[in-house]
């Protein structure tokens, strides 16, 4: 246990690197935060802060971005209020609530400006660095995962992909009530851009906000 406390201060300094750093960093960091049911919660609790509290960018940039999708002043031309600061950020993107011209209020996801160039530094890291493992211990060979990886990596830095599996979940879970998926605004959707129906909940890990909508945590 004083190992664990030991170990808080270094993996907040670390939490910190992956948040500076971004991208691929960032995701092996919520990889870790997401396995609460291998390691200890002072690991877990310290690195969640990049589930959806990553460092965001400036909304500049994610006018950059939009305009750049949507085209010249799309940011005023599509939507009648955009809040400047993100409701989440996370490894790839970072999303804001939003009101579109016609009165509906949505939640528009953000690709990172300069995101595909950065992962393609990364993952030319990860594979120099697993391939140098597996040489130096060849009980750790690892990089057969790689081409799986980076496949589903590419799927995942185009946002259309996203919007189509939304879409099927939405469709396998029709006849459920009690299973909602946000719509897709497809119009308002590219590849690096996704808005879709804005919802109010809270985290499945949050007990507490589970609890105050009278949900059993057990249940969902």
């Amino acid at each position: 246990m004083h190992a664990v406390h030991c170990a808080v201060p270094y993996l907040a300094r670390h939490g910190c690197v992956c948040r500076s750093n971004g991208g691929m960093y960032t995701k092996a960091g919520q990889y870790l935060a997401s396995m609460n049911h291998v390691l200890p919660p002072a690991y877990t609790e310290v690195l969640a802060v990049l589930q959806d509290r990553a460092a965001y960018r400036p909304l500049d940039e994610v006018r950059r971005v939009i305009e750049g999708e949507l085209g010249a002043g799309a940011l005023e031309l599509c939507f009648s209020e955009f809040s400047p600061k993100p409701v989440a950020s996370a490894s790839l993107a970072q999303v804001h609530k939003a009101v579109t011209r016609d009165g509906r209020e949505v939640a528009v996801k953000v690709q990172y400006p300069g995101l595909e160039r950065q992962v393609t530094v990364d993952m030319f890291t990860v594979r120099l660095l697993v391939n140098l493992l597996g040489r130096a211990f060849p009980g750790f060979e690892f990089s057969w995962m790689l081409p799986e990886f980076e496949d589903s990596l590419k799927l995942e830095l185009d946002f259309r992909q996203e919007a189509r599996n939304g879409e099927r979940v939405a469709a396998m879970f029709a006849a459920q009530p009690d299973v909602h998926v946000p719509a897709v605004l497809h119009n308002l959707t590219s590849r690096r851009l996704l808005t879709m129906e804005y919802v109010n909940g809270v985290k499945p890990t949050d007990k507490q906000g589970l609890a105050g909508l009278g949900v059993e945590p057990k249940q969902v």
